[in-house]
């Protein structure tokens, strides 16, 4: 039986502050941009991986705008607040080493916004080329991330949103599993940090949400995942509404991971349970 206070995530004493504008969060998203996205998704033919990740992560970055709308009623109108900073990096298409797909730092919520109506909402293009170096993704993220800790002791510790295959081509699972946790090992005063993975295969199969053992998962890229992901924290379970912890099943023990959801308020469900900035107040 889980025990709550043997992971951290379950301390009722971690993660208690909300990403909000007085104390902005973290998100980082990482893209799988290698050869192997060109590869049909969940056993579909005409539809590729890297055409379901562009998918994925354009209406992910929407709703993370969404989520900082304020509609202010004495001005009648909405400003873009800034909730948490956004860094988006890309791995694989450029060869070993990763990089940032828009900008040269983190990325403001409003100037996400202004990204995404530039490209008329297809910021991220479908691409797939070159190996997966996904040890190396998160190994280059991590100075980046210890000096947000460092200069944030009291924020929200940073979530880390991986979509991938898991076909990673520069490493072991040893190698993964040491380059994750020189992610998770960081810190702020609130916990440590939380990588959540969103699982895009070529394996047919049914959608697998937020699961809390590896009973259905039968895929090594998806046990390897499964097992790297770190847990829903206390507060994300608690913050979900009746209806997300019903269909979902939330539960003490339960992983920030998923796999071939593809549908839109899976999405949607995946950024409300797995962050803690507020719903929007208006939709746009």
């Amino acid at each position: 039986m889980l025990q709550s206070n043997s992971i951290e995530e379950l301390d009722e004493k971690k993660y208690t502050p909300q990403m909000e504008s007085a104390n902005p969060g973290c998100i980082v998203v990482m893209i799988d941009q290698s050869g192997s996205m060109g590869d049909p998704f969940g056993g579909k033919p005409g539809t590729r991986k890297c055409d379901e990740v562009a998918r994925v992560t354009n209406n992910l970055l929407t709703a993370l705008v969404k989520r900082c709308v304020d509609f202010r009623k004495e001005k009648k109108d909405m400003i873009i607040k800034t909730r948490y900073y956004i860094y988006l990096v890309g791995y694989g298409a450029r060869g070993e080493n990763p990089y940032l797909l828009v900008g040269n730092g983190p990325l403001t919520p409003a100037e996400l916004d202004k990204a995404l109506n530039d490209t008329k909402g297809n910021l991220i293009q479908p691409i797939a080329d070159n190996g997966t170096p996904m040890c190396a993704a998160f190994r280059w993220i991590a100075p980046t991330l210890q000096n947000y800790c460092n200069d944030n002791r009291s924020s929200h510790p940073p979530i880390v949103i991986n979509i991938t295959d898991g076909e990673m081509t520069d490493g072991g699972p040893d190698d993964f599993r040491e380059a994750v946790k020189g992610v998770t090992d960081l810190r702020t005063d609130h916990g440590h940090a939380l990588v959540y993975s969103f699982h895009i295969s070529d394996k047919a199969g049914t959608p697998i949400l937020f699961p809390s053992d590896q009973s259905q998962i039968n895929d090594e890229f998806a046990l390897l995942l499964y097992e790297v992901s770190s847990y829903l924290t206390w507060k994300m379970i608690r913050n979900a509404s009746p209806e997300q912890q019903t269909k979902y099943g939330l539960k003490n023990g339960c992983k920030g991971y998923v796999f071939n959801a593809d549908k839109p308020e899976i999405l949607s469900d995946f950024l409300s349970i797995g962050t803690l900035a507020r719903a929007p107040s208006s939709q746009r």
